[in-house]
């Protein structure tokens, strides 16, 4: 489906108000915003978390983000105990 650029505009200016309010809230208070990412494999968890946090940056939102977990599982891809690490984890 695509979208036409009236509609395109309008999704802009609603992720602008969005990230408005969220760098009110974020920098008005002493608690953090979590966000977290949960998904297959390659199902666009990493590009997703960029995104976002190319977003936050833009606005001036400040932004700690987390290791991937696949970053330091101790266990190789190859052994039957990655996946199960990765869960428990």
């Amino acid at each position: 489906m695509a979208i036409n650029g009236e509609d395109k505009l309008k999704k802009l200016e609603e992720i602008d108000r969005t990230l408005e309010e969220i760098k009110g809230e974020v920098t008005g208070s002493d608690k953090p915003l979590f966000i977290e990412l949960i998904g297959t494999p390659k199902s666009g968890k990493t590009t997703l978390k960029n995104a976002i946090q190319n977003a936050f940056d833009k606005k001036g939102i400040p932004v700690i983000t987390r290791r991937e977990t696949a970053e330091y599982n101790p266990i190789p891809k190859s052994s039957e105990h990655y996946n199960f690490w990765m869960i428990l984890e």
